[in-house]
């Protein structure tokens, strides 16, 4: 009995995805603008 699932219809990444995922600076970026959305959020709420 295995417990591993697969996914036949997930769509896979393109190059240019996979290497936007690895790259460093682009996943800092993003992790600025999370954050930043984050604390968007927190400070507009109703406290």
């Amino acid at each position: 009995m295995s417990n591993i699932t697969t996914f036949p219809d997930a769509r896979v990444p393109t190059e240019s995805e996979v290497r936007a995922r690895r790259n460093v600076l682009i996943q800092a970026w993003r992790f600025a603008i999370l954050n930043l959305k984050m604390i968007m959020m927190v400070t507009k709420g109703h406290h």
